[in-house]
């Protein structure tokens, strides 16, 4: 991953791309993503078909208090 290229690890060509602020930073295993808490994302490719998939990732707030989760699930 460079530049704003994320690259499918899983190497089924899902990539995708990452803006608003997000950058590329040493991770727990290669690289890691860091959000600005306001405006960084990553878009990934659109390969939702339907089925049920899973996500996973790792997570390391920045600070503890007040750190915010959210989940949104968007079918289309």
């Amino acid at each position: 991953d460079s530049g704003t290229q994320i690259t499918d690890s899983s190497g089924n060509g899902h990539n995708g791309t990452i803006a608003g602020g997000a950058s590329f930073t040493a991770g727990y295993s290669g690289n890691a993503l860091t959000l600005n808490g306001s405006t960084g994302y990553a878009q990934l490719d659109d390969f939702y078909n339907g089925q049920n998939m899973s996500v996973s990732m790792w997570i390391k707030p920045v600070t503890a208090n007040g750190a915010y989760f959210a989940k949104q699930t968007d079918t289309g």
